[in-house]
Protein backbone atom coordinates (compact mmCIF):
# COMPACT_ATOMS: atom_id res chain seq x y z
CA UNK A 1 0.00 0.00 0.00
CA UNK A 2 3.03 2.15 0.95
CA UNK A 3 4.76 2.33 -2.26
CA UNK A 4 1.34 3.29 -4.08
CA UNK A 5 0.66 6.15 -1.58
CA UNK A 6 4.36 7.95 -2.73
CA UNK A 7 4.34 7.04 -6.41
CA UNK A 8 0.68 8.16 -7.21
CA UNK A 9 2.14 11.55 -7.36
CA UNK A 10 4.20 10.13 -10.28
CA UNK A 11 1.18 7.93 -12.12
CA UNK A 12 -1.17 11.51 -11.92
CA UNK A 13 1.60 13.11 -13.52
CA UNK A 14 1.46 10.61 -16.66
CA UNK A 15 -2.15 11.02 -16.24
CA UNK A 16 -2.19 14.46 -16.77
CA UNK A 17 0.52 14.49 -19.58
CA UNK A 18 -1.20 11.77 -21.09
CA UNK A 19 -4.85 13.94 -20.86
CA UNK A 20 -3.26 17.13 -22.64
CA UNK A 21 -4.90 17.21 -26.14
CA UNK A 22 -8.35 17.13 -24.04
CA UNK A 23 -10.26 20.05 -23.96
CA UNK A 24 -10.04 22.68 -21.42
CA UNK A 25 -13.39 22.47 -19.13
CA UNK A 26 -12.11 18.29 -19.43
CA UNK A 27 -8.57 19.35 -18.56
CA UNK A 28 -9.58 21.24 -15.43
CA UNK A 29 -11.59 18.10 -14.12
CA UNK A 30 -8.27 15.90 -14.92
CA UNK A 31 -6.13 18.17 -12.58
CA UNK A 32 -8.88 18.77 -9.82
CA UNK A 33 -9.25 15.28 -9.31
CA UNK A 34 -5.73 14.56 -9.62
CA UNK A 35 -5.12 17.52 -7.44
CA UNK A 36 -7.69 16.11 -4.39
CA UNK A 37 -5.83 12.40 -5.06
CA UNK A 38 -2.26 13.96 -4.45
CA UNK A 39 -3.95 15.67 -1.22
CA UNK A 40 -5.48 12.52 0.10
CA UNK A 41 -2.02 10.09 -0.86
CA UNK A 42 -0.41 12.87 1.09
CA UNK A 43 -2.10 12.75 3.69
CA UNK A 44 -2.08 8.84 4.24
CA UNK A 45 1.70 8.96 4.21
CA UNK A 46 2.13 11.54 6.51
CA UNK A 47 0.27 9.37 9.16
CA UNK A 48 1.31 5.85 8.16
CA UNK A 49 5.10 5.92 9.27
CA UNK A 50 6.10 2.81 8.06
CA UNK A 51 9.10 1.57 6.08
CA UNK A 52 9.68 0.42 2.25
CA UNK A 53 12.81 -0.41 1.66
CA UNK A 54 15.42 2.09 1.87
CA UNK A 55 12.81 4.53 3.15
CA UNK A 56 11.78 5.19 6.70
CA UNK A 57 7.83 6.65 6.46
CA UNK A 58 8.69 7.39 10.16
CA UNK A 59 11.64 10.26 9.97
CA UNK A 60 10.46 13.74 10.22
CA UNK A 61 11.63 14.15 7.31
CA UNK A 62 8.74 12.26 6.00
CA UNK A 63 6.28 14.37 7.65
CA UNK A 64 7.81 17.50 6.49
CA UNK A 65 7.78 15.81 2.43
CA UNK A 66 4.59 15.27 3.05
CA UNK A 67 2.92 17.95 4.01
CA UNK A 68 5.05 20.36 1.07
CA UNK A 69 3.15 17.51 -1.07
CA UNK A 70 -0.42 17.88 0.02
CA UNK A 71 0.32 21.64 0.06
CA UNK A 72 1.30 21.82 -3.25
CA UNK A 73 -1.81 20.28 -4.58
CA UNK A 74 -4.20 22.38 -2.48
CA UNK A 75 -2.43 25.63 -4.43
CA UNK A 76 -2.80 23.38 -7.73
CA UNK A 77 -6.58 22.70 -6.87
CA UNK A 78 -7.44 26.23 -6.31
CA UNK A 79 -5.27 28.24 -8.85
CA UNK A 80 -5.84 26.38 -11.68
CA UNK A 81 -9.22 28.43 -12.19
CA UNK A 82 -10.46 26.52 -14.86
CA UNK A 83 -7.41 27.12 -17.10
CA UNK A 84 -6.68 23.16 -17.19
CA UNK A 85 -3.30 24.05 -16.63
CA UNK A 86 -1.71 19.99 -16.39
CA UNK A 87 1.82 21.15 -17.45
CA UNK A 88 2.21 22.62 -13.96
CA UNK A 89 0.12 19.69 -12.17
CA UNK A 90 2.62 17.52 -13.88
CA UNK A 91 4.93 18.84 -12.54
CA UNK A 92 4.31 18.92 -9.06
CA UNK A 93 3.20 15.07 -9.03
CA UNK A 94 6.65 14.53 -10.50
CA UNK A 95 8.32 16.57 -7.98
CA UNK A 96 6.12 15.46 -5.18
CA UNK A 97 7.12 11.95 -5.17
CA UNK A 98 11.04 12.45 -6.23
CA UNK A 99 11.01 14.57 -2.35
CA UNK A 100 8.98 11.71 -0.69
CA UNK A 101 11.03 9.25 -1.98
CA UNK A 102 14.83 11.36 -0.87
CA UNK A 103 13.77 13.13 1.89
CA UNK A 104 13.50 9.92 4.34
CA UNK A 105 15.83 7.71 2.40
CA UNK A 106 18.41 6.20 4.32
CA UNK A 107 21.24 6.07 1.81
CA UNK A 108 22.73 9.07 0.11
CA UNK A 109 22.89 7.40 -3.30
CA UNK A 110 19.15 7.21 -4.30
CA UNK A 111 18.63 10.01 -2.06
CA UNK A 112 20.40 12.05 -4.47
CA UNK A 113 18.80 10.28 -7.17
CA UNK A 114 15.12 11.32 -6.22
CA UNK A 115 16.45 14.59 -4.70
CA UNK A 116 17.84 15.61 -8.46
CA UNK A 117 14.89 14.51 -9.58
CA UNK A 118 12.45 16.44 -7.60
CA UNK A 119 14.81 19.91 -8.01
CA UNK A 120 14.33 19.61 -12.06
CA UNK A 121 10.95 19.06 -11.98
CA UNK A 122 10.49 21.76 -9.55
CA UNK A 123 12.65 24.80 -11.48
CA UNK A 124 11.10 23.69 -14.56
CA UNK A 125 7.64 24.77 -12.43
CA UNK A 126 8.98 28.11 -11.68
CA UNK A 127 9.31 28.54 -15.23
CA UNK A 128 6.02 31.39 -14.99
CA UNK A 129 8.15 33.09 -11.72
CA UNK A 130 8.80 37.17 -11.69
CA UNK A 131 11.33 36.70 -12.67
CA UNK A 132 12.20 33.11 -13.07
CA UNK A 133 15.39 33.28 -13.99
CA UNK A 134 16.26 33.98 -10.59
CA UNK A 135 14.41 31.70 -8.78
CA UNK A 136 15.64 28.89 -10.80
CA UNK A 137 19.12 30.23 -10.06
CA UNK A 138 18.31 29.95 -6.03
CA UNK A 139 16.79 27.00 -6.02
CA UNK A 140 19.58 25.43 -8.17
CA UNK A 141 22.34 26.44 -6.66
CA UNK A 142 20.96 26.12 -3.25
CA UNK A 143 20.00 22.45 -3.98
CA UNK A 144 24.19 22.15 -5.38
CA UNK A 145 25.74 23.40 -2.19
CA UNK A 146 23.52 21.04 -0.65
CA UNK A 147 25.03 17.88 -2.61
CA UNK A 148 28.40 18.85 -2.60
CA UNK A 149 28.36 18.85 1.29
CA UNK A 150 26.65 15.66 1.17
CA UNK A 151 28.79 13.62 -1.34
CA UNK A 152 31.66 15.23 0.30
CA UNK A 153 30.87 13.90 3.84
CA UNK A 154 29.89 10.06 2.42
CA UNK A 155 33.42 10.21 0.31
CA UNK A 156 35.42 11.38 3.60
CA UNK A 157 33.70 8.80 6.04
CA UNK A 158 33.58 5.96 3.09
CA UNK A 159 30.08 5.37 4.41
CA UNK A 160 26.87 4.93 1.70
CA UNK A 161 24.48 5.88 5.06
CA UNK A 162 22.92 9.54 4.51
CA UNK A 163 25.85 11.64 6.82
CA UNK A 164 24.84 12.68 10.44
CA UNK A 165 26.89 16.04 12.30
CA UNK A 166 28.03 17.11 9.26
CA UNK A 167 30.98 19.19 10.38
CA UNK A 168 34.02 21.84 8.47
CA UNK A 169 33.64 22.82 5.15
CA UNK A 170 30.65 20.87 4.87
CA UNK A 171 28.77 21.74 7.75
CA UNK A 172 28.96 25.60 6.33
CA UNK A 173 27.92 24.74 2.39
CA UNK A 174 24.93 22.54 3.94
CA UNK A 175 23.58 25.59 5.71
CA UNK A 176 24.42 28.13 2.83
CA UNK A 177 22.53 25.83 0.30
CA UNK A 178 19.74 25.27 3.11
CA UNK A 179 19.41 29.24 3.69
CA UNK A 180 19.32 29.53 -0.12
CA UNK A 181 16.95 26.89 -0.81
CA UNK A 182 14.03 27.09 1.28
CA UNK A 183 14.00 30.88 1.03
CA UNK A 184 15.10 32.74 4.11
CA UNK A 185 16.02 35.56 1.80
CA UNK A 186 13.37 38.24 1.13
CA UNK A 187 12.26 39.87 -2.18
CA UNK A 188 14.69 37.30 -4.48
CA UNK A 189 14.37 33.77 -5.49
CA UNK A 190 11.59 31.88 -5.46
CA UNK A 191 9.46 34.34 -4.16
CA UNK A 192 9.28 35.67 -7.29
CA UNK A 193 6.73 32.66 -8.13
CA UNK A 194 4.01 34.76 -5.39
CA UNK A 195 1.02 35.26 -7.73
CA UNK A 196 1.92 33.65 -10.45
CA UNK A 197 1.37 30.07 -12.07
CA UNK A 198 4.65 28.99 -10.36
CA UNK A 199 3.22 29.54 -6.99
CA UNK A 200 2.28 25.43 -6.41
CA UNK A 201 6.28 25.18 -6.21
CA UNK A 202 6.71 27.21 -3.20
CA UNK A 203 5.92 24.24 -0.70
CA UNK A 204 7.87 21.76 -2.57
CA UNK A 205 10.69 24.13 -2.43
CA UNK A 206 10.18 25.13 1.41
CA UNK A 207 9.41 21.38 2.53
CA UNK A 208 12.85 20.55 0.77
CA UNK A 209 14.78 22.72 2.19
CA UNK A 210 14.35 21.54 5.51
CA UNK A 211 13.90 17.75 4.72
CA UNK A 212 16.74 17.26 2.82
CA UNK A 213 19.86 18.70 4.83
CA UNK A 214 18.37 19.26 7.92
CA UNK A 215 18.89 15.70 9.55
CA UNK A 216 22.48 16.20 8.98
CA UNK A 217 22.70 19.08 10.70
CA UNK A 218 23.38 18.92 14.54
CA UNK A 219 22.36 22.12 16.58
CA UNK A 220 24.39 25.24 15.25
CA UNK A 221 23.69 28.34 17.70
CA UNK A 222 25.61 30.47 15.64
CA UNK A 223 23.49 30.24 12.54
CA UNK A 224 20.28 29.93 14.83
CA UNK A 225 21.09 33.40 16.20
CA UNK A 226 21.95 34.92 13.00
CA UNK A 227 18.51 33.36 11.55
CA UNK A 228 17.32 34.79 14.44
CA UNK A 229 18.40 38.50 14.06
CA UNK A 230 17.57 38.02 10.37
CA UNK A 231 13.97 36.63 10.97
CA UNK A 232 13.35 39.36 13.30
CA UNK A 233 14.92 42.30 10.94
CA UNK A 234 12.13 41.09 8.65
CA UNK A 235 9.58 40.81 10.97
CA UNK A 236 10.33 44.53 11.85
CA UNK A 237 10.80 45.74 8.41
CA UNK A 238 7.05 44.88 8.11
CA UNK A 239 5.69 46.43 11.13
CA UNK A 240 7.03 49.72 10.64
CA UNK A 241 6.33 50.20 7.02
CA UNK A 242 3.34 51.45 5.41
CA UNK A 243 2.54 48.58 3.44
CA UNK A 244 2.69 44.63 3.84
CA UNK A 245 5.07 43.17 0.92
CA UNK A 246 4.29 39.41 0.89
CA UNK A 247 7.78 38.97 -0.60
CA UNK A 248 8.87 40.10 2.94
CA UNK A 249 6.62 38.53 5.02
CA UNK A 250 6.77 34.90 3.26
CA UNK A 251 10.31 35.00 3.91
CA UNK A 252 9.62 35.43 8.01
CA UNK A 253 7.90 31.74 8.73
CA UNK A 254 11.26 30.02 6.62
CA UNK A 255 13.66 32.49 8.68
CA UNK A 256 12.05 31.49 12.17
CA UNK A 257 11.65 27.68 11.45
CA UNK A 258 15.15 27.53 10.40
CA UNK A 259 16.49 29.18 13.38
CA UNK A 260 14.49 26.71 15.37
CA UNK A 261 15.52 24.07 13.44
CA UNK A 262 19.22 24.82 13.72
CA UNK A 263 18.76 25.72 17.70
CA UNK A 264 16.94 22.09 18.22
CA UNK A 265 17.26 18.88 16.38
CA UNK A 266 13.67 17.67 17.45
CA UNK A 267 12.25 20.94 16.36
CA UNK A 268 13.01 20.28 12.51
CA UNK A 269 9.62 18.44 12.15
CA UNK A 270 7.38 21.14 13.46
CA UNK A 271 9.40 23.65 12.00
CA UNK A 272 9.63 22.51 8.64
CA UNK A 273 5.72 21.63 8.41
CA UNK A 274 4.33 25.24 10.06
CA UNK A 275 6.95 27.32 7.47
CA UNK A 276 5.60 24.86 4.81
CA UNK A 277 1.61 25.98 5.77
CA UNK A 278 2.41 29.34 6.20
CA UNK A 279 4.22 29.75 2.32
CA UNK A 280 1.28 27.98 1.44
CA UNK A 281 -1.41 30.86 2.95
CA UNK A 282 0.73 33.49 2.00
CA UNK A 283 1.02 32.01 -1.71
CA UNK A 284 -2.61 32.32 -1.31
CA UNK A 285 -3.18 35.50 -0.04
CA UNK A 286 -3.73 37.45 -3.41
CA UNK A 287 -6.51 35.42 -3.66
CA UNK A 288 -8.34 35.92 -0.19
CA UNK A 289 -8.12 39.94 0.23
CA UNK A 290 -10.64 40.96 2.44
CA UNK A 291 -11.32 37.12 3.63
CA UNK A 292 -9.33 34.15 6.08
CA UNK A 293 -7.40 37.50 6.98
CA UNK A 294 -7.23 35.71 11.07
CA UNK A 295 -6.73 32.77 9.74
CA UNK A 296 -3.69 33.65 7.61
CA UNK A 297 -2.69 35.84 10.57
CA UNK A 298 -2.53 33.22 12.80
CA UNK A 299 -0.51 30.83 10.36
CA UNK A 300 2.16 33.33 10.02
CA UNK A 301 2.35 34.19 13.89
CA UNK A 302 3.55 30.68 15.51
CA UNK A 303 0.94 30.85 18.06
CA UNK A 304 0.22 28.35 20.28
CA UNK A 305 -1.77 25.30 18.74
CA UNK A 306 0.10 24.99 15.86
CA UNK A 307 3.14 23.32 14.83
CA UNK A 308 5.14 26.31 14.73
CA UNK A 309 5.07 27.25 18.18
CA UNK A 310 6.11 23.53 19.85
CA UNK A 311 8.93 24.09 17.34
CA UNK A 312 9.56 27.20 19.06
CA UNK A 313 8.63 26.24 22.89
CA UNK A 314 11.65 22.77 21.48
CA UNK A 315 14.23 25.17 20.58
CA UNK A 316 14.14 27.50 23.80
CA UNK A 317 13.70 24.41 26.29
CA UNK A 318 16.86 22.80 24.48
CA UNK A 319 18.97 26.43 24.00
CA UNK A 320 18.15 26.65 27.59
CA UNK A 321 19.68 23.57 28.89
CA UNK A 322 22.52 24.13 26.72
CA UNK A 323 23.37 27.42 28.21
CA UNK A 324 23.07 26.23 31.50
CA UNK A 325 25.56 23.34 30.87
CA UNK A 326 28.90 25.14 29.25
CA UNK A 327 30.90 27.39 31.62
CA UNK A 328 32.85 28.51 28.71
CA UNK A 329 32.18 31.89 28.01
CA UNK A 330 32.84 31.32 23.45
CA UNK A 331 30.64 28.50 23.67
CA UNK A 332 27.83 30.01 26.29
CA UNK A 333 27.51 33.61 24.36
CA UNK A 334 25.71 31.95 21.30
CA UNK A 335 23.09 30.29 23.39
CA UNK A 336 22.68 32.57 25.04
CA UNK A 337 21.34 35.13 22.23
CA UNK A 338 19.22 32.56 21.28
CA UNK A 339 17.74 32.03 24.79
CA UNK A 340 17.19 36.21 24.39
CA UNK A 341 16.24 36.23 20.52
CA UNK A 342 13.01 33.58 20.88
CA UNK A 343 10.80 35.16 23.09
CA UNK A 344 11.27 38.45 20.97
CA UNK A 345 10.66 36.35 17.84
CA UNK A 346 7.82 35.35 19.51
CA UNK A 347 6.42 38.63 20.20
CA UNK A 348 7.56 39.86 16.65
CA UNK A 349 5.56 36.83 15.07
CA UNK A 350 2.08 37.55 17.10
CA UNK A 351 2.08 41.57 15.89
CA UNK A 352 2.70 40.67 12.76
CA UNK A 353 0.36 38.54 12.56
CA UNK A 354 -2.29 40.69 14.28
CA UNK A 355 -0.88 42.89 11.33
CA UNK A 356 -1.90 41.01 8.83
CA UNK A 357 -5.42 40.07 10.45
CA UNK A 358 -5.76 43.70 10.72
CA UNK A 359 -5.19 45.44 7.37
CA UNK A 360 -7.63 46.31 5.21
CA UNK A 361 -8.11 44.64 1.86
CA UNK A 362 -10.54 45.07 -0.80
CA UNK A 363 -12.75 42.04 -1.11
CA UNK A 364 -11.68 40.78 -4.32
CA UNK A 365 -11.55 37.11 -2.90
CA UNK A 366 -11.79 33.30 -4.45
CA UNK A 367 -13.81 31.32 -2.01
CA UNK A 368 -12.01 28.31 -2.69
CA UNK A 369 -8.97 30.02 -1.62
CA UNK A 370 -10.52 31.27 1.63
CA UNK A 371 -11.28 27.90 2.24
CA UNK A 372 -7.85 26.49 1.45
CA UNK A 373 -6.46 28.62 4.29
CA UNK A 374 -8.71 26.87 6.43
CA UNK A 375 -7.97 23.86 5.46
CA UNK A 376 -3.96 24.93 6.20
CA UNK A 377 -5.16 25.96 9.63
CA UNK A 378 -7.02 22.73 10.65
CA UNK A 379 -3.93 20.73 9.45
CA UNK A 380 -1.39 23.02 11.81
CA UNK A 381 -3.79 22.54 14.57
CA UNK A 382 -4.72 19.08 14.00
CA UNK A 383 -0.86 18.50 13.90
CA UNK A 384 -0.57 20.22 17.18
CA UNK A 385 -2.82 17.71 18.77
CA UNK A 386 -2.01 14.43 17.48
CA UNK A 387 1.43 15.19 17.87
CA UNK A 388 2.77 12.29 16.02
CA UNK A 389 6.54 10.91 16.55
CA UNK A 390 8.72 13.46 14.82
CA UNK A 391 6.50 16.65 15.97
CA UNK A 392 7.88 17.95 19.15
CA UNK A 393 5.78 19.27 21.91
CA UNK A 394 7.24 22.17 24.55
CA UNK A 395 8.22 20.97 27.74
CA UNK A 396 8.83 21.95 31.21
CA UNK A 397 7.48 25.91 30.41
CA UNK A 398 5.45 24.97 27.77
CA UNK A 399 2.54 25.96 29.49
CA UNK A 400 3.25 29.70 31.07
CA UNK A 401 4.95 30.24 27.04
CA UNK A 402 1.70 29.36 25.86
CA UNK A 403 -0.06 31.10 27.82
CA UNK A 404 2.14 34.10 27.88
CA UNK A 405 2.19 34.27 23.85
CA UNK A 406 -1.80 34.07 23.62
CA UNK A 407 -1.72 37.00 26.37
CA UNK A 408 0.33 38.68 24.11
CA UNK A 409 -1.79 37.74 20.96
CA UNK A 410 -4.73 39.04 22.50
CA UNK A 411 -2.82 42.66 23.07
CA UNK A 412 -1.56 43.17 20.23
CA UNK A 413 -4.66 42.76 17.98
CA UNK A 414 -6.39 44.90 20.62
CA UNK A 415 -3.01 47.86 19.45
CA UNK A 416 -3.66 47.04 16.00
CA UNK A 417 -7.06 48.04 16.12
CA UNK A 418 -6.65 50.53 18.28
CA UNK A 419 -4.31 51.88 15.36
CA UNK A 420 -6.05 50.99 12.38
CA UNK A 421 -5.43 49.39 9.72
CA UNK A 422 -2.72 50.22 7.47
CA UNK A 423 -3.15 50.15 3.65
CA UNK A 424 -1.36 51.58 0.79
CA UNK A 425 -4.03 53.65 -1.26
CA UNK A 426 -3.85 53.47 -5.34
CA UNK A 427 -5.36 56.43 -7.64
CA UNK A 428 -8.77 55.20 -7.40
CA UNK A 429 -8.53 55.10 -3.57
CA UNK A 430 -8.51 51.63 -3.53
CA UNK A 431 -5.29 49.12 -2.10
CA UNK A 432 -3.12 48.53 -4.19
CA UNK A 433 -1.23 44.75 -3.20
CA UNK A 434 2.36 45.00 -3.38
CA UNK A 435 4.68 42.29 -4.34
CA UNK A 436 7.90 44.38 -5.20
CA UNK A 437 10.79 41.62 -6.13
CA UNK A 438 14.68 42.62 -6.74
CA UNK A 439 13.90 42.33 -10.80
CA UNK A 440 17.45 42.60 -12.58
CA UNK A 441 17.69 44.06 -16.24
CA UNK A 442 16.99 41.71 -18.81
CA UNK A 443 20.83 41.46 -19.87
CA UNK A 444 21.62 39.58 -16.38
CA UNK A 445 18.32 37.61 -16.88
CA UNK A 446 19.83 35.82 -19.55
CA UNK A 447 23.21 35.95 -17.55
CA UNK A 448 21.37 34.58 -14.16
CA UNK A 449 19.80 32.04 -17.22
CA UNK A 450 22.81 30.61 -18.33
CA UNK A 451 24.95 30.67 -14.57
CA UNK A 452 21.69 28.50 -13.11
CA UNK A 453 22.07 25.97 -16.32
CA UNK A 454 25.23 25.95 -15.74
CA UNK A 455 24.69 25.14 -12.18
CA UNK A 456 22.01 22.50 -12.47
CA UNK A 457 24.55 20.57 -15.12
CA UNK A 458 27.14 20.70 -12.39
CA UNK A 459 24.75 19.65 -10.30
CA UNK A 460 23.04 16.70 -12.16
CA UNK A 461 27.12 15.70 -12.97
CA UNK A 462 27.45 15.37 -9.32
CA UNK A 463 24.37 12.91 -9.01
CA UNK A 464 25.38 10.90 -11.98
CA UNK A 465 28.65 10.37 -11.07
CA UNK A 466 28.27 9.85 -7.39
CA UNK A 467 25.04 6.79 -8.57
CA UNK A 468 28.11 5.51 -11.22
CA UNK A 469 30.90 5.29 -8.02
CA UNK A 470 27.70 3.54 -5.83
CA UNK A 471 26.95 1.18 -8.92
CA UNK A 472 30.70 -0.05 -8.91
CA UNK A 473 31.04 -0.30 -5.37
CA UNK A 474 27.67 -2.02 -4.81
CA UNK A 475 27.00 0.18 -1.63
CA UNK A 476 23.11 0.26 -3.51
Amino acid sequence: MLPVLVLIHGGLAVTLVAGAALSVPARHRLVQLAATAGMIAAGVVYFVGDRWRTVDYSRPEARIAAVGAGAAWLLVLVGDQRRGDWRTAALVGCASTGLLLAAPNDWVVPALMFWGCSSVATALCLREAKPASMARFALLAGDVLIVSALIGAAQDAQLWLRPEGLEGWQLWVAAAGTILRAGALPLTGVWGSLDTRAAPALPLVVAGGFAMPLSSLDAQPWIAAGLLAGALWLAAWSLLRHDLSIGIVAAWPVALGLATAFAASRAEAAAGIQATLACAAVALWPATLGRAQVERGFLISFLPLTAGFAAVAVAASASFEAASRISVLSNFLPWAIVVGLLPLALLAGVLLGARAGAQAEPETFEPSAVLAVWVLLVVTVAIWIAAPQGVGQPRGGGLALQMGALVGAVAAAFMSRRVGPRTSQGADGVMTFRRPMLDPEPVVHRVVDTAAAGVGLVGSAAIVWFTVEGLRLGFL
